[in-house]
């Protein structure tokens, strides 16, 4: 009599067992978004004496996940055009400190990859840290006018540009934020992110957008 109570209880917390594991959820092993955010700063130029006003960076990412808090993330980053106005030191016979200045037109479109370990196992929030390399791509288009100048009562002119080039650089990033879940699976992403150059930090940009896990 034991023996079938024993046998019965058994198979009883088999059936349990399997019947939960068949019930729990599979953890995502990818998850992808989309997102839009302001760029500030030109340091991806270095040398450059820039007062450029932020503009538009579009993102497209993805992520795969090797444990429920460590990822690795890939994105493209596309910016508008934007505008800025250097002054550059021109050399003048007897006159120390001569300038001119160029203006730029700019765009980047920027390759990353990522380390992120997002935290926390609930379904509300996960705030997350990131740190990888971002390669960008710049187009910029140099021009100016012909210039005339007086300094030291040394009248100079700078002559016309117009010049146009791509430059290829690699900036080391940081990134936090955090993703707040709509359900299991959608998301809304906001981040904040650094990019670094030798004189300090070079970028950054501000972003949100959704996506999801799958």
């Amino acid at each position: 009599m034991r023996v079938s109570i024993a046998a019965g209880v058994l198979a009883v917390l088999i059936i349990s067992t399997g019947s939960a594991a068949a019930q729990q959820p599979e953890l995502p092993k990818w998850d992808a978004g989309a997102s839009f955010g302001l760029l500030f700063g030109d340091g991806w130029y270095a040398g450059t004496h820039s007062y450029g006003e932020p503009h538009a960076a579009y993102h497209f990412e993805a992520g795969r996940f090797w444990t429920t808090h460590l990822k690795t993330d890939y994105a493209v980053v596309l910016t508008h055009d934007s505008h800025s106005s250097d002054y550059i030191r021109y050399p003048v016979p007897g006159v120390p400190g001569a300038y001119a200045f160029i203006d730029h037109d700019r765009r980047l479109t920027g390759f990353s990859g990522a380390l992120t370990y997002q935290f926390f196992e609930n379904q509300m929030m996960h705030p997350f840290v990131s740190t990888g390399v971002q390669i960008g791509v710049n187009d910029d288009h140099a021009y100016r006018g012909s210039q005339v100048y007086t300094s030291n009562r040394i009248t100079y002119t700078v002559p016309a540009l117009d010049t146009r080039e791509s430059v290829t650089l690699v900036r080391p990033f940081v990134a936090f934020g955090a993703k707040s879940y709509f359900n299991e699976r959608t998301f809304l992403k906001s981040e904040f992110a650094m990019g670094f150059n030798g004189d300090g930090v070079s970028h950054s940009i501000l972003r949100l957008g959704f996506g999801v896990d799958f």
